[in-house]
């Protein structure tokens, strides 16, 4: 299951348009001038920039801090922050109203974290050069950083009115458009900034995570393609593929890119957790489990292995570690929607249904949007007998999400114990519609055609429930109750043996009712009223039992389920 978060990884990207300044020299130039102005070798640039340094004096004041600062940006894109610093803090003592240096710290700063030092500096910046566009770019990233999203919106709008031209400030603004929960307008700036450089990866891979948030995954993934046909070994965007592939439910494609993304760096965190994740979804727990071991191992606070750990534990019949994980996922992020509705789960499966109402209310107040917690919910009150709360949050989970099978079961379920029999049908069928293989749909929507008697159709349901799910015991339970009621007994037998062997409910003490019929039958066949009678009696005790079986087996898949 995705817990998903799914949270998408944008990692890095932040940081790109940050230390792009240049200072730049009105005199004549000569060749070390040439060096300490050029942008496309750091190392030539610095060497430059050293060599005007070393004449002191007979280079202007004003003109050290220039080549400082130019050295500074050289420093500053190799990586060596202290250096960069140290030729920033020289060139604004020599010249106070070097805009570009005071911007070019300020980028420092924030590239440390230290957000307050980068506003200040960038702030004088804007104030000593107010036509940079790329300072308030940089400060519009540093806003964002902290939060003041609206800031960012301000100071992005601004560097693209100063130049429409550069890709790098619709990037940014589609960052901050997605922030605020525009996600069109997002989607428009990232594609502005394809349009300005379609080799521009970074707003390839942005466009493709708000398409992806928008739940448009085979838009998202024509994105990261073309981002990995510009640079095919980009853990990032492979490990970006990986995750919209298990949201689509493409579980080898995703297994191959989270793979090949820890081939290029074994110490991918985020691709061994979404790895886990995939092996939990194909049934290899084991698998799972060293995944999501390993990235804990390297990462104790990683929120989302702990709680798709939890969800391993859960599978394999261990609650007392699943609730250990799920426990910490929350103490580490108590805003965490999924980790509080897997919570919920547990609690619920102990029967604890106070404390499992408490996390699925907390979800959703948290995530009004996230329709698995209504539905969670919604089975909490179908097995408390809410079945009005219950119908209002499958409702609910119907409208934030309309191509959700279980949650069409699960309310034919709850409109088929209030007896609205046409209501539930369409639910069924609805849910079968979604999900053709959804085994557990044809049996519910078996179980009502057979109490309004069309016992035809109910065994068509059944039918094809085995044949698309030959260990669903419940089905052949269904199936041996409906050759009963037909009068097959032998064949009603078969199925019930079966479904006693794979630990239906009930269908132990149906198969020894049919015994009993069976003996019966040969030492005194009954007259045709009494069979009928007979026959209506155990169809009456059979529909009841099935229908507890049919709630029951709902409650329980829908922990795998997601």
């Amino acid at each position: 299951m995705i817990v998903r978060r799914a949270r998408w990884i944008a990692a890095g990207i932040a940081a790109v348009g940050l230390a792009d300044m240049q200072a730049a020299r009105a005199q004549p130039r000569d060749a070390d001038w040439a060096a300490c102005e050029q942008v496309q070798d750091s190392g030539r640039k610095i060497d430059g920039c050293t060599a005007v340094l070393d004449r002191g004096t007979r280079e202007s004041a004003r003109n050290r801090a220039l080549a400082l600062t130019n050295r500074g940006v050289a420093h500053q894109s190799r990586g060596d922050l202290d250096a960069a610093m140290r030729d920033f803090d020289q060139a604004i003592r020599l010249d106070p109203r070097n805009a570009v240096a005071h911007g070019s710290r300020g980028t420092v700063h924030a590239a440390r974290g230290d957000l307050d030092a980068a506003l200040r500096d960038l702030n004088d910046s804007i104030r000593l050069d107010p036509a940079d566009a790329r300072v308030f770019n940089a400060r519009g990233i540093v806003f964002q950083r902290r939060g003041d999203l609206h800031a960012a919106l301000r100071d992005a709008n601004e560097a693209i009115r100063l130049d429409p031209r550069n890709p790098a400030f619709f990037r940014n603004r589609g960052r901050a458009h997605r922030s605020l929960g525009d996600r069109m307008a997002a989607v428009a700036d990232f594609s502005e900034a394809i349009r300005l450089d379609p080799r521009d990866r970074f707003a390839l891979i942005e466009r493709g995570v708000t398409h992806a948030s928008l739940g448009d995954l085979d838009a998202a993934i024509r994105d990261y393609d073309e981002a990995l046909r510009i640079a095919p070994t980009d853990e990032l965007t492979l490990n970006n593929r990986g995750i919209a592939h298990t949201n689509r439910g493409d579980l080898e494609a995703a297994m191959r890119d989270f793979n090949e993304t820890l081939r290029l760096n074994p110490d991918n965190g985020s691709a061994l957790t979404h790895r886990g994740i995939v092996q939990s979804q194909r049934g290899d727990l084991d698998a799972a489990m060293r995944d999501l071991d390993e990235a804990i191992r390297r990462n104790p606070r990683n929120v989302l292995a702990l709680l798709n750990r939890g969800v391993v534990f859960w599978k394999r019949g261990a609650p007392t570690e699943a609730m250990r994980d799920l426990d910490e996922a929350i103490k580490l992020d108590p805003r965490n929607a999924a980790a509080l509705v897997n919570r919920g789960r547990i609690h619920r499966s102990r029967g604890a249904f106070d404390a499992a109402l408490q996390d699925y209310d907390a979800a959703i107040r948290l995530d009004p949007r996230r329709a698995l917690a209504f539905i969670h919910r919604a089975y909490l009150h179908r097995e408390r007998a809410d079945l009005d709360a219950a119908l209002r949050d499958f409702d609910e989970a119907i409208r934030l999400a309309p191509r959700n099978a279980l949650a069409f079961t699960g309310r034919g379920s709850v409109r088929a114990a209030r007896g609205e029999d046409e209501a539930a049908l369409r639910d069924f069928a609805e849910a079968i519609r979604l999900d053709p293989d959804f085994a557990l749909a044809y049996v519910n929507r078996g179980i009502a055609y057979w109490g309004r008697g069309d016992t035809d159709r109910a065994m068509r349901d059944y039918d094809e429930a085995i044949r698309l799910d030959p260990g669903l015991g419940l089905a052949f339970a269904s199936r041996g109750a409906a050759l009963l009621r037909r009068g097959d007994l032998e064949a009603a037998r078969r199925d019930l043996a079966e479904a006693t062997r794979l630990g239906a409910r009930d269908a132990e003490a149906d198969l020894a009712a049919v015994e009993r019929q069976i003996a019966e039958a040969r030492r005194n066949p009954p007259a045709t009223d009494a069979a009928q009678a007979l026959d209506d009696e155990a169809r009456t005790r059979a529909a009841e039992r099935l229908r507890r079986s049919a709630d029951t087996l709902l409650l329980e898949l829908e922990r795998f389920r997601f």
